[in-house]
């Protein structure tokens, strides 16, 4: 017997296959070795650690305006210690500030060449002490320059002699003079040079962690170049910081006008004194057509009327006659412009 609910075996039906759909595939694999970095994808760029180093040893007394300020005046004492040497010794000699570094007075002596001419420069006002070093090539150079010579044939010894040393003496105070003028006109502080010594090791003017400005100025000979660096200690120029701070002129002065030399050569001057008795506007029209015997109001003179010097207005006045002049009464003064 049959079941008719059955259908036959070949009509069965067969599941439909599953069909796919598109869409995103993923495919991660996290068994990564524990070592193995992950690459980065093309044209992307990894960020950096924010991390910079700190030398706590260096100091920063000096701020970077103070810095600018004197990196500004010593570029003026290369210009004109520059003219004046090139005239002296005959040939042209370029001075460049090529170094500005605040550090302590330890690590500052220790970059300069031991094959060098140490001035010691007494900072005024005041007792201070500042250093020029010079490195001994240069001195050299310009002795025999100074003597006469070609530059070009230079002694070959690590130390100058007596009479070397005597010039030096005097190139120094050249180069410290040129320097004196160029901060004597902003701040007015000046140099001078008290001694000179062929060892650094005699030459302690501060503590070794004294914060100090070292500047660097290269000079560039015929044949290569030499340098000669001035380090200036901080408790030696603080006390005129605050002038460099204000402005590379100094503080501004004010002027008393009021008083003084400028008042006793002002006073001779002859003035004009004029009477403005009122003013009113008119179209070009209507002053095109004035005529003789026309009259024009000014307004109440009650207002008063304005006594000019010059071109400007000192005092509100009012008119009146005495005997056949014309006089005004002085009520109260305006300087103000009329």
């Amino acid at each position: 017997m049959t079941d008719d609910a059955t259908p036959p075996e070949d009509e069965i039906p067969e599941p439909e296959a599953a069909t796919e759909e598109p869409g995103l595939e993923l495919d991660i694999d996290l068994d990564l070795p524990p070592d193995e970095p992950l690459e980065a994808s093309p044209g992307v760029v990894a960020r950096q650690p924010r991390i910079r180093d700190i030398d706590f040893s260096r100091p920063t007394k000096f701020s970077q305006e103070h810095q600018r300020r004197i990196v500004r005046l010593h570029e003026a004492f290369c210009r004109a210690i520059g003219t004046q040497l090139s005239a002296e010794l005959r040939l042209p000699l370029d001075f460049q500030l090529i170094s500005t570094q605040q550090m302590s007075w330890a690590s500052a002596t220790a970059e300069l060449p031991a094959a060098s001419l140490f001035g010691v420069m007494g900072v005024r006002p005041g007792e201070e002490r500042a250093l020029l070093a010079c490195e001994l090539p240069l001195l050299q150079y310009c002795l025999d320059r100074m003597l006469g010579g070609d530059g070009l044939t230079l002694p070959q010894r690590p130390e100058l002699t007596e009479i070397e040393l005597a010039l030096s003496y005097r190139l120094l105070e050249k180069l410290i003079a040129q320097l004196a003028v160029a901060w004597g006109e902003s701040v007015g502080t000046t140099f001078e040079l008290m001694h000179v010594d062929t060892q650094l090791s005699n030459v302690q003017l501060v503590t070794p962690s004294e914060a100090v400005l070292g500047l660097t100025v290269e000079v560039k000979l015929e044949r290569g170049s030499s340098t000669f660096t001035v380090i200036f200690p901080h408790v030696a120029v603080e006390p005129i910081l605050e002038q460099l701070s204000v402005g590379h002129f100094g503080e501004r002065r004010e002027v008393d006008y009021d008083g003084g030399p400028l008042r006793e050569a002002l006073l001779p001057i002859d003035v004009e004194m004029r009477v403005d008795v009122g003013a009113i506007d008119l179209t070009l029209d209507e002053a095109l057509r004035l005529q003789p015997g026309q009259t024009i109001e000014f307004g109440p003179i009650e207002a008063g009327v304005r006594l000019f010097g010059g071109e400007t207005s000192t005092h509100i006045c009012r008119p009146g006659r005495i005997g056949e002049f014309r006089a005004v009464e002085i009520l109260t003064k305006t300087g103000g412009k009329g």
